[in-house]
């Protein structure tokens, strides 16, 4: 994700929204070929969206939401 670090300050890394900053990582999501780690609040509002993660970004029934 366009030279994140993350990864290394155990940071959480929304690809959806990038100026978090929240630190209680509680989970790494996959997407692509980097490991994510997102924030409990980030997570229960990405729960709540209908969208899908792989190997080729993130996608919402409407359009493609990021790409990788």
């Amino acid at each position: 994700m366009d030279g994140c670090v993350c990864l290394i300050a155990k940071q959480c890394c929304n690809p959806l929204k990038k100026q978090c900053e929240n630190n209680d990582i509680v989970l790494y999501m996959q997407l692509g070929s980097e490991r994510l780690p997102i924030c409990k609040q980030c997570w229960h509002e990405m729960a709540d969206l209908t969208i899908e993660w792989g190997d080729k970004g993130l996608k919402s029934r409407e359009r493609h939401v990021v790409n990788v």
